[in-house]
C-alpha cells in the first residue's frame, strides 16, 4: 500500500510541475510594456537606450490595449483595443478597435516573438496593411525596488 501511496504522489507532484511550467509559459508576456529602442544619434553613446511613449497593456483574459503617452497638458490615450492567442512562438492579435487607422478593425496581425530575457521581449511581425516587416522591443513595466 505505501509503494502505492509513493508511486501516486510521484505523479502528482510531477504532473503539478507540468501545469505550473504551462501556466507560467502562457501567461509570461501578461504584463505592462513600455517600447523601447536603441538611440542612433551619432552626437551620444552608442549603447544609449531610449523608451518610448508606447504603452502595452497585454492581460490575463486575452485581451490587449495599446497606449500612447503624451506630453504636457494631454492625456495618455488608448489607440488599439483587442484580443490575443499564442500559438507557440507566435503571438496574434485580433484588432477590435483601432483608434488610430479604423480600416484597421477586426484585422489580425501574426506576430513571431522572442524574449531576449524574462522582461525584454522583441516582437516581429508585417505593418497591418503593408509588406514591410517591423521589429519592435518591450521592456515590462516592473514595480519600484527600493
Amino acid at each position: 500500500m505505501k509503494k502505492y501511496f509513493l508511486i501516486l504522489f510521484a505523479l502528482v507532484f510531477i504532473l503539478q510541475f507540468d501545469v505550473t511550467a504551462a501556466k507560467k509559459e502562457k501567461s509570461s508576456l501578461v504584463g505592462l510594456w513600455q517600447s523601447r529602442t536603441e538611440n542612433k544619434n551619432p552626437k551620444t553613446p552608442a549603447d544609449t537606450l531610449l523608451y518610448l511613449p508606447f504603452l502595452k497593456e497585454i492581460s490575463p483574459d486575452n485581451t490587449f490595449k495599446n497606449f500612447v503617452m503624451r506630453a504636457g497638458s494631454e492625456p495618455t490615450v488608448i489607440t488599439v483595443r483587442g484580443s490575443y492567442e499564442i500559438k507557440g512562438d507566435h503571438y496574434v492579435e485580433k484588432l477590435n478597435t483601432h483608434y488610430l487607422d479604423p480600416k484597421l478593425n477586426g484585422s489580425e496581425t501574426d506576430i513571431k516573438y522572442w524574449f531576449l530575457d524574462e522582461n525584454t521581449v522583441v516582437f516581429q511581425f508585417l505593418a497591418p496593411g503593408q509588406n514591410w516587416r517591423i521589429e519592435e522591443t518591450w521592456v515590462r513595466i516592473n514595480n519600484l525596488k527600493r
